[in-house]
């Protein structure tokens, strides 16, 4: 724990077991995993926790405003596709 990361896409700097936290984009989200695993939490229509875990080749398709957050386990390269063309914006969740 305590290596960093980059994500592909978005150049953030992502810490091995600490969460990221909890928010939404406007925009459909398109991820890809070339590399590693990773947990994805996605809150459902009754606001709790499904845990999809992430592997290397998979696809994830999160649709527009869906809470999320992810943890990843180790070193990973994960990319991010913007279907409509839009720049990164994100909402954190107020708790």
């Amino acid at each position: 724990m305590g290596e960093r990361f980059t994500d592909t896409s978005a150049r953030h700097q992502l810490l091995v077991g600490e969460p990221i936290e909890e928010h939404r984009h406007p925009e459909e989200e398109v991820r890809f995993m070339s590399e590693g695993t990773a947990f994805f939490d996605i809150r459902d229509y009754q606001d709790k926790w499904v845990r999809i875990q992430f592997n290397e080749g998979d696809i994830l398709v999160l649709p527009p405003n869906a809470y999320h957050r992810f943890m990843i386990n180790e070193k990973v390269a994960l990319s991010r596709v913007y279907p409509t063309g839009q720049a990164y914006s994100a909402e954190h969740r107020e708790i």
